[in-house]
């Protein structure tokens, strides 16, 4: 069990004792940690604070990342002379210099054991401007947002297109909705945000200032949804240690989404007739088919192409296999057959529903070219059913 200011060691889970422990930083966020098995060592994500440029707020909160062999000594493996965890993620020209980095949330998907990607939820710190509604020194807000990374050390938002250097930086989950009064929604004038003094904190919602995300998820028991746990609070950051205006008005709170819904690629209310090659594709990368055997397939059930997604009573999506290209003849997008609705495991299929199993391609390379319309695309995936 590690903390910003320790690590601990435990036999049962129950009773538990500190390890010797090289201070690393003396922030109050919480780090996350796993066991990296590629690496054999453990990876800890952190806060770590750099110095604020001029216009900037003192503190700029950043992603630190230490990998080590020794829990007691986060910084075995760093540079000589280099101070802290290296950052991995901070804010660029792109955002606003009122805001930085608070958390970082770190959650393995779809596994801890063996995660496809690697997601982070970031509070991002929104801070008041010298005026201060109510005169604290590091007061503001905070929403959460998503980061992805594929090995856990190249952090990127979302991209909307190959082209895109902004990403999606829109928050993942927004701020409840304000009912303070409608003079309390400009922070940037005195007095012009929630009140702290005058209880009417009591009225609004519970998270209409500031969020933090906890580490981790949980798939429903019908595997059809994904459980996150975050904070909430109706009060701003109100970081004056010697008038803080905290309550007992927090709370915890699930967020639930769909199953691989963090988030997709969606097609517009375009129709073209029969034709799939007509409405817009995109090619998926080339991917390696797996064995039956490494699947676990019984003698029953073949390797399928599943599918999560929605569309409209008149939209689609439709699923072809290509190699070096070329589409596959019998798995082409004309020979597939169009999904709809709303499924988290539909199987793609081909020539009139009589082809079902990609068997027959264990162990190639293939890509998937998929055609929509009036849809949203969460994932594919290859199993055995």
């Amino acid at each position: 069990m590690i903390t910003s200011l320790g690590a601990y060691q435990s036999g049962d889970g129950l009773y538990w004792y500190q390890l010797p422990f090289a201070p690393v930083a003396s922030d109050d966020t919480k780090p996350t940690a796993y066991w990296d098995h590629s690496l054999q060592k453990y990876v800890i994500s952190v806060r770590r604070d750099l110095a604020g440029a001029a216009g900037e707020p003192n503190v700029i909160r950043t992603i630190g990342r230490c990998v080590t062999t020794n829990l007691s000594n986060w910084q075995s493996e760093i540079k000589p002379n280099a101070t802290g965890c290296p950052v991995v993620f901070q804010n660029d020209a792109h955002d606003p210099v009122s805001i930085d980095l608070y958390t970082n949330a770190w959650t393995p998907y779809p596994s801890d054991e063996k995660p496809s990607i690697h997601l982070f939820f970031p509070s991002m710190y929104f801070h008041f401007n010298e005026i201060n509604p109510y005169g604290f020194d590091n007061d503001g807000l905070l929403d959460i947002r998503l980061l992805v990374s594929r090995d856990g050390q190249t952090l990127n938002y979302v991209k909307t297109n190959d082209q895109d250097d902004v990403g999606y930086r829109s928050p993942f989950v927004h701020l409840g909705i304000n009912q303070c009064g409608n003079d309390a929604s400009s922070p940037d004038v005195k007095g012009g945000w929630c009140s702290p003094v005058s209880g009417i904190e009591s009225t609004t919602s519970f998270d209409t200032s500031a969020m933090y995300m906890a580490s981790g998820h949980l798939l429903s028991l019908d595997s059809t949804s994904i459980y996150l746990y975050s904070s909430g609070q109706p009060f701003s950051h109100g970081g004056d240690s010697s008038n803080q205006t905290w309550k007992h008005n927090s709370g915890i709170r699930v967020l639930t989404l769909r199953k691989d819904g963090f988030v997709s690629i969606d097609a517009p209310y375009i129709f073209k007739g029969i034709d799939n090659t007509m409405y817009p594709t995109f090619t998926t990368e080339n991917v390696v088919v797996p064995s039956r055997a490494s699947l676990n397939c019984l003698k029953n059930e073949s390797m399928s192409v599943i599918v999560n997604f929605i569309s409209s009573v008149t939209g689609f999506v439709v699923i072809g296999i290509e190699q070096n290209g070329e589409a596959v003849k019998g798995y082409s997008l004309n020979d597939g057959n169009r999904l709809k609705g709303n499924a988290i495991q539909a199987k793609a299929s081909w020539d009139v529903f009589k082809i079902y199993s990609i068997d027959l391609f264990a162990g190639q390379e293939i890509a998937f070219r998929v055609a929509m319309a009036d849809a949203s695309l969460y994932s594919l995936d290859i199993q055995c059913v």
